[in-house]
């Protein structure tokens, strides 16, 4: 019988999210750059644009783990960082 597992660690959470937030940062500029340069909706937007997705939907994914596997150390900022004061 294969071992459970278990999930990751807090700080597996901290780190994986952090990661996440700043590749997601970077394809928004990605975005902005190719949108700036190509017709929307071309090929080249649609890719960017699915990426960005992806990288979205992992990040919900793995935050709705976290809150389920951490509940008492949960925060929901692991994934989605501090709001910007402005």
């Amino acid at each position: 019988m294969p071992k459970k597992k278990h999930g990751l660690t807090v700080g597996e959470h901290i780190n994986i999210g952090a990661h996440l937030k700043v590749i997601r940062d970077e394809l928004v500029h990605m975005s902005v750059q190719i949108g700036n340069a190509y017709p929307k909706a071309s090929p080249q937007d649609n890719k960017v644009v699915r990426a960005t997705n992806y990288v979205d939907s992992l990040r919900c994914l793995l935050d709705d783990c976290a809150c389920r596997e951490h509940p008492h150390h949960f925060d929901v900022n692991w994934y989605y960082g501090q709001r910007d004061s402005k």
